[in-house]
């Protein structure tokens, strides 16, 4: 796990010595550089490291406060060219338990986007995301719209990269094509690595200006790979599903500076688990029985986004009910999770902000015969966050942030436990460089206008 972070750190290195490779004078360059350090207290988040059951105390759980400091840059840059977009945030951090010198740890978020034109009439967007964290990461904007599953400590890993192209086909009708890929990585031997790919096709047609209607089928896989068979030892389970969506959406502009988008269709999940039972006599010497396990599921699937960004103020709301390769579960799961936030300006200096989340997971196998740690009910694992944030430029180069969150979660399944328990965090930033007007957002969906004629 440490030297697949390693890795991606060196990725994320390469990737940001490429893009301040870019000389201003090829587009509209913009960059700001910050430096960061950050204290927290986590409330009893660092009993959940001692719980051996959910909702029970283990050994040695005590009643102290968890003590966090945090120093890292924080990296935002985005270069506007006539025919290409490049924006790229990116945030190396490292982290201290101050109550206990042995647990610290690096996190990177990285945030890139890139979208123009191959041709006048194919364009392409490519959004690469990555977290690498020693424990659970409320400050990533990844974590936005993400349903939030807190674990026991452990270094974990996201990766999330889409690439999507888009053929004119008529004036108002294009073909949709994309693909993609997923990684979340765990210390802890009880999660499940999870790795998903898939791939997209679709038709949309523009039936009035900036109102869309889209058709998309997906067709992908989930591979949680070998994993100990809970609550028996010497099992080991294989776990794999192929999962096929069909889904119609409508965006449209909402009032002035607003969106809006609607989706709604199905989905079939058909999971295959294979249980690798040893000998009892004799284990070592005998290969392991193998017992396969077919099930196949489908449901419906659909979500609403709703935002609008002002000058002053901005809000966002999403709803969201679909097939879910799971946080670490080892199989797909019906989820379901509702996200919503809220920021504006007061005065030219100071930003307030309220964010929620709420998430659950649901079994799509009813009947968990083979899987005794968990009890026959549907319902696995419920979690809610919600945070109050401000920051504060006293003066042209320094902020101050500062904010409150609290986080509760319910779960029948280890490593996922009973918790509430609340973060308080204070900061400060510096800025080192600035260059340019304030750089655009990586999740930006735009595609710069392209009246130049192709390259014979």
């Amino acid at each position: 796990m440490g030297i697949l972070a390693d890795r991606n750190g060196l990725k994320a290195g390469a990737l940001l010595a490429l893009c301040l490779a870019a000389p201003a004078s090829a587009g509209d360059f913009r960059v700001v550089l910050d430096a960061e350090g950050t204290v927290r207290s986590d409330g009893n988040y660092g009993q959940v490291q001692q719980l051996d059951e959910p909702g029970l105390p283990g050994e040695g759980e005590t009643e102290d406060e968890e003590n966090v400091a945090r120093a890292g840059f924080n990296l935002r840059l985005s270069n506007q060219l006539p025919r290409w977009l490049l924006a790229l945030g990116y945030s190396p951090s490292y982290e201290w338990v101050l109550d206990n010198s042995e647990a610290h740890g690096t996190t990177h978020r990285l945030d890139f986007g890139l979208s123009g034109n191959l041709t006048r009439r194919l364009s392409m967007q490519v959004r690469e995301r990555l977290l690498s964290s020693p424990g659970l990461d409320l400050y990533s904007p990844f974590l936005a719209g993400e349903p939030v599953a807190v674990t026991r400590r452990g270094d974990q890993l996201t990766h999330a990269l889409d690439v999507g192209l888009v053929q004119t086909l008529t004036r108002r009708t294009s073909l949709l094509l994309g693909a993609a890929h997923t990684l979340r990585t765990f210390e802890e031997d009880d999660l499940s690595d999870t790795e998903t790919l898939s791939a997209r096709i679709g038709i949309g047609t523009e039936l009035a200006q900036d109102r869309r209607l889209d058709f998309i089928a997906t067709a992908g896989n989930y591979d949680f790979g070998e994993r100990q068979r809970p609550g028996l030892g010497g099992d080991l389970i294989d776990q794999a599903a192929d999962v096929q969506t069909l889904s119609v959406a409508w965006q449209q502009p909402f009032l002035r500076d607003g969106r809006f988008r609607v989706e709604a269709g199905m989905f079939a999940v058909d999971s295959t688990r294979t249980l690798l039972i040893p000998d009892p006599v004799n284990p070592e010497e005998t290969e392991p029985t193998e017992v396969n396990e077919d099930f196949e599921r489908t449901g419906w699937r659909g979500g609403l986004d709703l935002s609008r960004q002002l000058e002053l103020f901005g809000w966002n709301v999403g709803l969201r009910h679909d097939v879910s390769a799971g946080a670490g579960l080892g199989r797909a799961t019906e989820m379901d999770s509702v996200s919503a936030g809220l920021s504006t300006n007061v005065g030219r200096r100071l930003v307030l902000g309220l964010d929620g989340s709420f998430s659950r997971y649901d079994d799509l196998e009813n009947s968990l015969e083979t899987d005794i740690a968990v009890a026959p009910e549907d319902r696995i694992l419920e979690s809610a966050a919600g945070s109050a944030r401000l920051s504060w430029g006293f003066s042209s180069i320094a902020r101050l942030t500062g904010g409150y969150s609290r986080i509760w979660q319910e779960s029948r399944v280890a490593p996922f436990e009973d918790l509430s328990y609340s973060r308080y965090f204070v900061g400060l930033a510096l800025q080192i460089y600035r260059s340019g007007e304030e750089p655009l957002d990586p999740a930006r969906e735009e595609v710069p206008d392209d009246d130049e004629p192709d390259a014979q």
